[in-house]
């Protein structure tokens, strides 16, 4: 039937219908949607178009290869619709949902981005639709129309949700977000979009068989306040074309559905109705085997229209397709569907139609002209996408970046479970052309490797994740161990692996449902707190490649990791995570986990009790031990480390430990050790228990430390670690132990500064030897050593550290001499007798040891050298040397096994290196005065009653905030009692205070001390000389007197006028600053909205390179229009007032000073960073683009390439000599092994003339095999001819070649032998039983050297190539003959005169290689070295592939040398010639015969001094006139 090409979108609008469409089978064609299986036209989907009108094809990925075959493909279709006169075009349909569900991959045109649920962990919806667009305009380009996506169901149930990562998430509101977003993605890509599935897959009851359909149990209420919302949102938008109708069954009180897309209660009622829907819905797939055994198709798609679906589904069995049209055909004979209701759909479709299709759209899609154009692109949003979707859900540890947590040399094992390559990846793409690539009738060998690689790739699951193992190893460039895990558990070679490894990564695919998963990685995980136990470092890693749910609330998990889907970008982008490229990484939960990580934790107070030795020394020791298998290999000294260690007991140190315990079981919790000598607050040591982290134990013990510290007389300073006892030195700088300085400096502590003391060791005492030119130079110093034991002769000493060394070191020595018979003090002194340096010796298990744990060992005998003294001088470096030297010698002398030197400072930990000492382990000590500590914003350090805090260089400023903050003044009550008095002074001004009553009533806002802490204890402000002290009978304040003190006022009028400045300033700045701990540190606001200056995170970000402008102002700056990122805050006064630009000069200037804090551009300089390069000649002094090429890092990088690049040619020539010996060669070969006793013979004999007879003989014998041959043939005797040959008794030899070869060695020979040949001699034996020729006696009777037979191809040096062999012969032949050759000749038979060894030797024969060039048996090298012959092989084989490998780093590291090279080159040539170009040409200081140098370049201090012509000079000697030049 012919039909019009087009008809017009306002037709459908009315309501009228072109006249084709009354033909039943054109509009029953139309309100169907069908696919089939292949990647070509077949004849089944050709009939559907032309003879039953189909006008929609949904494709799959069984029906996709390639962007190009899709177009072709597509093109196809639509001609034939075209041919067929399908008035539009066919609405060609798509799953394309990214992530693990896509329909068409081609990594060459179209692009992989993360799933729904990994969009929405970036935490962008302007990320959605730019990838959905991206996506959208891909399969566009390819004829694509319609867009079944995006995914708009709710995870109310996620963990067991089978829909997973391609949901958005489980919070109604951001799954609209991202919905509508990805709708607006799709409709600006010119497609129709499709919503699914309703009413929603997102909390199904799944009853355990296939043939059982899931179940929602939620009611209707229930679904609208939730599984509805984003449906509900979505239609609202009018951006919504069709909607998919899901297959689930729907049981509650108001509704029992079997099939949702089946009832008219779900699609009329809910959809239409009540949400107003008034586009295309489709149903699910008829075909699935639930509906078809409960049903049947034909009910089924009468039932699917008349419940109001206007596109029913039906995949790919053409016999099932052909019952469907047939099954409408029949409901509508049998009036169960009208006309009516089939013209209803048919609208609705083709109105879709002439939205998002056109004759001329459909017939010429773009195909990769328009991919390839797009594709750079999208394939960096792709990376952006998948960067900013990994997620660290938790690091407890900071195991991550690895290189943070692992050091160089340790394994890495990488454990993944059975999972299927993703259908549309690359490796199920390269698995299938594999697969096609394989004939049409294999050989069983093919057959069974096809089936082992199948097998081994899609079935183990090992192929998805080898990839990501390689990318891993090579960006570590280290060794990583891989394998699989299966539903059998732990097995054997999961635990030697673990043994192995330091670190696990365990990869998850939805372990909630894949349950074994679950348990492996429990068990694991048990197993590696096993192993710290013990002491060994096992850190674990899980990562969940697909649910994030997997162990999202299960805290023993410290490291977890999701990826979201586990297609090869995000494998990359994990990688990327796992190396430290992206950190940190911006990833984060999707849906209420993200808020619930928003909600800050109240931070506990717990009670802190002095230490007591009977009650919890039993609990301290537990708690070192459980610390100790927590940090361990990182701080081993405390495995001897116990709770007498912290116990000094001397008198002139004061102790005070604290604890939080558990008093119930008498568990200790935490434990602080503070020491008090000479006038300096040292907090020791500060240890929780590992179970208890992360809730606030630290934070109290160290609260209740200070407080102990600061209640001391005379302190002066405060002092974070302590040598004596030695067990922390200070805060241990181990690379897994980086947060435990963070946590300090976040406690106020300055970390900038630190002290660095290193233990170091001597582990081998027996094979150490004095540096050489070390006693030299010591000697020639003429610095002298002496060893003293006891306090008697210890006042220089004592002395000397008291001046040069803090209070505790005093004391260790005071300890150290106090015990004579185990511990001394070496001493240095210079040539005039003064003490330069001094060191603690003591032996093995002195009294020191307990206070010492690093002396302490169970295993050798250790000997200290402990706290070397050694001023600063000229000679310091000798002098520590000389020192350590003597103290390895006492050590020696003592008989230690090993030797501790604790401590070095700072820079003499190189100089002990030289020595061979070794480095145990780095601590940083911290000090920190009273004065100007840099503690946190109001610390409040209790003295008895009385409190010192620490405050803004300001009391107006401390004021302000108190007043101008509400939260503040909700908490804080105004005090009516007496005014108590404040005094003001000069901290450096020691005379009398002075009155200053216009404070005086500021006390009163002070209403609980302990309150104000609480409040304001996380903030961080900068330190100042200003100390509020408050008394309950004296407040005084100190702090620096202003220049012009405040005309006096009443207490009210102050309260007034701070109030009213305070609220001034708070509403004029707009509270840039929070009650938050951290700053922003990422640029999302994501997460930062309760954040310090979270405005400037959310508006000082830049825009992206593409898409809508963030900024609307815009100034005009240098001639062009720049956009205004952030305006500067206003000038205000210390009162709060507004500064105008006319204002004096300094007042302006404080002003600007105080508001650059709440500035983060006040360092950005624009006009440098924006300014033009108007020539050449400016280049290397311009202030931005001058950076790169004056900067050496270029250079540093070519000499690290260069180094690279020898170091990797230098491990290939190692591997390559070890392959060569592997393969039976050397490369060097000493010329005695060539020499044997008996090589006389090799200048005794003609060999060549033996060779030569050899061949004569044997053509002899051959003539005499022919003639019998021939008389065979032509029936002569055959019998006499044997017996002629019997009688002869001759002997042949087996040659190969021509007559005229052999004719011509038998004239060589007669020429050589002077005598005649053995055909001319005639027979040489007697009756036939006589002796052979003397040729071959004398061949029989030489001895044949062991090792060079000829049955294992190595040739004889005496009988080369010669094969004998006798034609029947008699008892003396065989004597006379070679045995080899007999051994290995078959008996001759008949008239067989022809040796069957003639075509075995000819080889041979021919290869002719003199005694003398052969190589003996000795002299050959073993191939295998020793090894057994299967497992040298196998060496071979891996050496080989190493090699190959090698190289191609080789080639790599060359060519990125000679790139880096190249470019430092043109570095160099664009710097030189923008300087040379200053100085040369017109006008310029040099003239153009000129040259000029770069006086940097050549490493001058000064300019060339150029000569002077014709400049004479008289010389006085010689009385001449000489020309001389500068």
């Amino acid at each position: 039937m012919a039909a019009s090409n087009t008809v017009s979108s306002s037709k459908v609008d009315d309501g009228e219908l072109d006249p084709l469409w009354q033909n039943l089978d054109w509009a029953i064609g139309h309100i169907l949607i069908m696919g089939w299986d292949g990647t070509e036209v077949t004849p089944q989907i050709r009939s559907l178009i032309e003879d039953h009108h189909l006008g929609s094809i949904i494709l799959t990925a069984k029906n996709l290869k390639s962007a190009q075959q899709t177009a072709r493909l597509v093109q196809e279709l639509q001609t034939i619709a075209k041919n067929a006169g399908h008035p539009q075009p066919l609405l060609i349909a798509l799953d394309q949902e990214n992530g693990g569900v896509n329909s068409l991959f081609d990594e060459d045109y179209v692009c992989q981005f993360p799933s729904a649920m990994g969009i929405a962990a970036a935490g962008r919806a302007e990320l959605a639709y730019e990838v959905t667009k991206a996506t959208a305009t891909e399969i566009s380009a390819c004829g694509v129309n319609l867009m079944l996506g995006p995914v708009l169901d709710v995870l109310n149930n996620a963990r067991y949700q089978p829909l997973g990562v391609r949901a958005t998430g489980d919070d109604p509101q951001e799954v609209s977000i991202y919905g509508l977003a990805a709708l607006r993605g799709i409709r600006d890509a010119g497609m129709a979009s499709c919503g699914k599935h309703f009413p929603s897959y997102g909390n199904l009851d799944f009853l355990g068989s296939n043939l059982d359909v899931p179940i929602i149990t939620q009611t209707l209420e229930e679904l609208s306040l939730s599984a509805l919302v984003p449906f509900r949102n979505a239609i609202t938008s009018g951006k919504l074309d069709a909607m998919f109708v899901g297959g689930c069954g729907i049981s509650n009180p108001s509704m029992n559905v079997s099939h949702a897309c089946l009832s008219d209660q779900v699609v009329d009622d809910l959809l239409r109705d009540e949400l107003g829907f008034k586009g295309v819905a489709i149903s699910e797939c008829l075909e699935m085997e639930a509906l078809s055994h409960d049903l049947g198709v034909q009910n089924g798609v009468v039932m699917a229209v008349e419940a109001g679906c206007d596109l029913v589904l039906l995949c790919r069995a053409y016999d099932v397709q052909l019952e469907a049209i047939k099954g409408l055909k029949l409901g509508y004979e049998n009036g169960i569907i009208t006309k009516e209701r089939i013209f209803t759909s048919l609208k609705r479709v083709l109105k879709l139609k002439s939205t998002c299709t056109s004759w001329s759209k459909a017939l010429n899609p773009p195909g990769t002209s328009l991919l390839s154009q797009l594709h750079p692109a999208h394939l960096a949003l792709s990376r952006r996408a998948y960067d900013q979707s990994i997620t660290v859900v938790r690091d407890k540890e900071k195991l991550l970046p690895l290189s943070n947590s692992m050091h160089p040399g340790e394994e890495l094992l990488l454990l993944t479970p059975l999972v299927k390559p993703l259908p549309a990846s690359s490796m199920t793409k390269s698995l299938l052309e594999a697969k096609n690539s394989f004939p049409a009738t294999p050989s069983n060998h093919d057959t069974w490797a096809h089936q082992a690689r199948e097998r081994g790739a899609i079935m183990s699951g090992e192929g998805v994740f080898r990839e990501f193992g390689k990318n891993l190893a090579r960006y570590r460039n280290e060794k990583l161990l891989h394998t699989s895990y299966t539903a059998n558990g732990v097995r054997p070679v999961h635990e030697n692996l673990i043994n192995r490894a330091s670190c696990i990564i365990i990869v998850t695919a939805d372990a909630n449902r894949n349950l074994y998963q679950a348990g492996f990685t429990k068990h694991v995980d048990m197993m590696c707190a096993m192993h710290r136990s013990r002491g060994n470092k096992k850190q674990l890693i899980v990562v969940a490649v697909s649910s994030p749910y997997d162990f999202a609330m299960d805290k023993s998990i410290g490291t977890y990791i999701c990826t979201f889907d586990f297609t090869e970008n995000a494998m990359s982008a994990l990688v990327r995570v796992l190396v430290g490229e992206i950190d940190p990484p911006v990833g984060s939960m999707p849906g209420t986990l993200r808020k619930s990580k928003k909600v800050l934790k109240s931070r506990q107070h717990w009670l802190v009790e002095e230490y007591d030795r009977p009650r919890d020394i039993k609990g301290l020791n537990a708690l070192l031990r459980a610390v100790h298998r927590a940090t361990a290999p990182d701080l081993d000294f405390l495995k001897s480390t116990s709770a007498s260690s912290f116990e000094l007991n001397v008198s002139n140190i004061k102790e005070a430990h604290f604890v939080v315990r558990n008093s119930s079981t008498q568990a200790l919790y935490g434990f602080a050790a503070t020491y008090t000598v000479g006038g300096v607050g040292i907090l020791g040591a500060i240890f929780v228990d590992p179970g208890k982290r992360n809730v606030s134990v630290g934070r109290s013990l160290h609260r209740r430390a200070l407080k102990s510290l600061t209640q001391q007389r005379g302190i002066k300073k405060i002092q974070l670690g302590t040598a004596f006892p030695g067990v922390f030195l200070g805060i241990p700088s181990n690379l897994e132990l980086s947060t435990v300085k963070e946590w300090f400096g976040c406690s106020g502590w300055d970390t900038q500064f630190p002290r660095r003391l290193t233990n170091m060791a001597i582990k081998d005492l027996g094979s150490w030897f004095v540096p050489e030119g070390l006693l030299q130079s010591i000697q020639r110093t003429n610095i002298s050593f002496d060893l003293i034991h006891g306090l008697e002769n210890a006042d220089s000493v004592l002395l000397h550290v008291h001046a040069n060394a803090s209070p505790e070191v005093l004391e260790l020595y005071r300890h150290a001499l106090s015990d004579s018979k185990s511990c001394g003090i070496v001493r240095a002194k210079d040539p005039s007798g003064s003490l330069i340096g001094s060191v603690i010796i003591c032996r093995q298990n002195s009294g020191l040891v307990t206070h010492m744990p690093p002396l302490m060992s169970h295993v050798d005998d250790v000997a200290g050298i402990i706290a070397p003294i050694v001023p600063p001088t000229p000679q310091s470096a000798l002098v520590l040397q000389g020192l350590a030297l003597m103290g390895v010698r006492q050590c020696k002398s003592h008989k230690a096994a090993r030797a501790m030197l604790s401590w070095a400072v700072d820079e003499a930990t190189e100089q002990l290196l030289a020595m061979g000492f070794e480095v145990v382990q780095v601590f940083e000590e911290l000090t920190c005065s009273p004065d100007m500590p840099r503690f946190s914003f109001a610390r409040l350090v209790f003295m008895h009653t009385v409190a010192s805090v620490e405050l803004l260089p300001s009391v107006h400023q401390f004021l302000r905030i108190i007043q101008s903050s509400p939260l503040v003044r909700q908490r804080l009550a105004l005090l009516a009692s007496t005014p108590r008095p404040i005094s003001c002074h000069d901290p450096t001004d020691d005379t009398s205070p002075t009155h200053d009553a216009g404070l005086r009533r500021a006390s009163g806002l002070i209403h609980s001390l302990s309150e104000l802490e609480s409040l304001f204890g996380s903030q961080q402000l900068h330190p100042s000389r200003l100390v509020v002290t408050l008394d309950k009978t004296d407040s005084r304040i100190v702090w620096p007197p202003p220049r012009d003190p405040p005309p006096a006022m009443t207490s009210q009028q102050i309260l007034f006028a701070e109030t009213i400045a305070g609220m001034k300033k708070a509403f004029k700045r707009k509270a840039y600053e929070s009650d938050s701990d951290s700053e922003v540190e990422g640029y999302s606001n994501r997460g930062n909205k309760l954040k310090k200056r979270a405005r400037f995170a959310r508006q000082g970000q830049l825009a992206p390179t593409q898409g809508p402008s963030a900024y609307k102002e815009t100034v005009e700056f240098a001639g062009t229009l720049r956009a205004i990122i952030h305006r500067n805050p206003p000038l205000l006064d210390e009162d709060g007032y507004e500064i105008d630009s006319d204002d004096d000069d300094e007042r302006v200037e404080e002003a600007n000073l105080s508001s650059a804090n709440l500035n983060p551009y006040a360092n950005v300089r624009l006009e440098q960073i924006l300014a033009p390069l108007t020539a050449s000649t400016d280049l290397p002094t311009h202030p931005t683009l001058s950076k790169p090429f004056v900067s050496k890092t270029l250079t540093d990088l070519v000499s690290q390439s260069c180094e690279l690049m020898r170091r990797e040619n230098k491990s290939l020539w190692r591997i390559r000599h070890l392959w060569t010996a592997l393969c039976g060669d050397g490369t060097w070969m000493p010329c005695g092994l060539m020499v044997e006793p008996d090589d006389v013979t090799l200048y005794t004999e003609d060999h060549v003339a033996r060779h030569l007879e050899s061949l004569a003989r044997a053509d002899v014998r051959e003539q005499n095999g022919d003639t019998s041959r021939h008389g065979h043939a032509d029936g002569g005797n055959d019998g006499g001819n044997a017996e002629s040959v019997r009688r002869s008794g001759e002997v042949s030899m087996s040659t190969s070649g021509s007559g005229q070869s052999k004719q011509e060695a038998m004239a060589v020979l007669k020429e050589t032998n002077g005598q005649q040949t053995p055909c001319e001699a005639g027979e040489k034996t007697k009756n036939g039983d006589g002796e052979s020729d003397d040729v071959n006696s004398k061949s029989a009777k030489e001895p044949r050297r062991e090792g060079f037979g000829t049955d294992d191809g190595v040739i004889s040096r005496q009988d080369v190539l010669l094969r004998v062999e006798v034609n029947e012969p008699t008892d003396q032949t065989m004597k006379d003959v070679d045995p080899s050759a007999d051994a290995t000749s078959p008996p001759r038979t008949g008239g067989d005169t022809v040796s069957s060894r003639a075509s075995e030797g000819s080889s041979e024969q021919q290869a002719f290689i003199h005694p003398i060039f052969a190589m003996p048996a000795s002299a050959r090298p073993d191939r295998n070295l020793g090894l057994p012959e299967p497992e040298a092989e196998d060496i071979r084989r891996l050496l080989s592939h190493f090699i190959q490998k090698q190289e191609e780093i080789c080639r790599g590291a060359t060519r990125l040398h000679h790139g880096l090279l190249r470019a430092e080159r043109l570095r160099k040539d664009v710097l030189h010639w923008s300087k040379a170009e200053a100085h040369c040409g017109p006008n310029r200081d040099l003239s153009d015969g000129e040259d000029w140098y770069d006086r940097a370049e050549w490493g001058l201090t000064e300019d060339l001094k150029k000569g002077q012509d014709e400049e004479e000079e008289d010389t006085a000697t010689a009385g001449k006139k000489t020309r001389n030049r500068r």
